[in-house]
């Protein structure tokens, strides 16, 4: 009985990383489909991502929640309407940044979020702050350097204004996504998964609309082309939010986190057999590096849980053994 508990535990952990690479393999198959597609037409892959994520969260509304938003006060609301704006403020820039950027470089100035995270948790929530966070900080900038490849640093042509736009707009996507954590860390059980969706979609919707009004022709139906491939990258940005989603119902947070941040090599790739960018040694390397910085940020934290759970549980059986001794 023992060993087949730990073969399905074994099972169980193989299939929540699996489920996490899945996710940064549709990721990186929506950034990629995204990379076929023009201004107004990439705004629309985001008023359709928000649409289906509007009509998955309506019967989980029925389901986890008959009565609705009557039973949330006013902070919860507020944390929720903030919540909505930074996802979509990250999606809209991750989005723009596939523009101007190659995609492997998109997905890794996208990814560098845990220790921005870290950082911001530390200034806004008043968590610990630990040196090696820091260290992981500058890790990432030099990788957010290395990919970037400023005049001032690397001499050269004179950086193109894309390049610049798209660097922006990935870094940008990749803090307002540390914002969202955070928010999503305050509220922890205060709202159920079909209001977080609601809160994501109904900003997004909204400002979607707003940035179409004020492009010419950005409501005009698209033609068949162009609908097949907003379809395909809003399906599978949703498929890789959703398997990120079930593989951190069945695994730890770490082995997730690492296992999704592999979009950067599924970009990588991408670039290379499929759009033909040519190989550029140094932005690898700073991909490389905002990975290993995300993995360790992953590591680092999940060991720092594991600690406080056992120091929990020795004060526990230390005050049981202290109680049994009074009686």
């Amino acid at each position: 009985m023992g060993k087949l508990r730990t073969t399905l535990k074994k099972l169980q952990r193989f299939l929540g990383v699996t489920l996490g690479i899945a996710a940064g393999l549709c990721i990186a198959i929506s950034a990629m489909s995204l990379k076929f597609l023009h201004e107004p037409i990439i705004t629309k892959t985001l008023v359709m991502v928000n649409i289906q994520i509007y009509l998955l969260s309506l019967p989980l509304m029925t389901y986890q929640k008959p009565h609705g938003f009557l039973e949330i006060n006013r902070s919860t609301v507020m944390l929720l309407v903030l919540n909505g704006v930074s996802i979509y403020a990250s999606m809209f820039c991750f989005f723009q940044a596939v523009k101007y950027v190659p995609m492997g470089e998109a997905l890794a100035l996208a990814t560098t979020y845990p220790p921005i995270a870290t950082i911001l948790a530390c200034i806004l929530l008043k968590e610990a702050f630990k040196i090696l966070d820091g260290i992981l900080l500058v890790t990432i900038t030099i990788g957010v350097f290395l990919i970037a490849q400023p005049e001032f640093l690397f001499g050269g042509a004179t950086q193109s204004q894309n390049k610049v736009l798209g660097v922006a707009f990935a870094v940008g996507s990749s803090t307002t996504c540390a914002i969202g954590i955070l928010v999503t860390r305050k509220l922890k059980t205060d709202v159920v998964v079909a209001e977080n969706l609601l809160s994501v979609a109904i900003p997004a919707l909204i400002g979607s609309c707003i940035e179409l009004s004020s492009v010419e022709n950005g409501f005009l139906i698209p033609c068949l082309r162009d609908v097949k491939w907003m379809f395909l990258g809003g399906v599978f940005f949703l498929a890789g939010y959703g398997l990120r989603y079930f593989a951190l119902q069945i695994e730890r947070v770490g082995p997730v986190s690492v296992a999704y941040t592999g979009q950067i090599a599924f970009g990588y790739v991408f670039d290379l057999f499929i759009f033909h960018v040519p190989i550029n040694v140094i932005s690898i390397c700073g991909g490389s590096l905002i990975f290993l910085s995300c993995v360790a940020t992953t590591v680092t934290q999940c060991a720092f849980e594991n600690r406080q759970k056992s120091n929990n549980h020795h004060e526990s059986e230390n005050r049981e053994e202290e109680n049994s001794i009074v009686l």
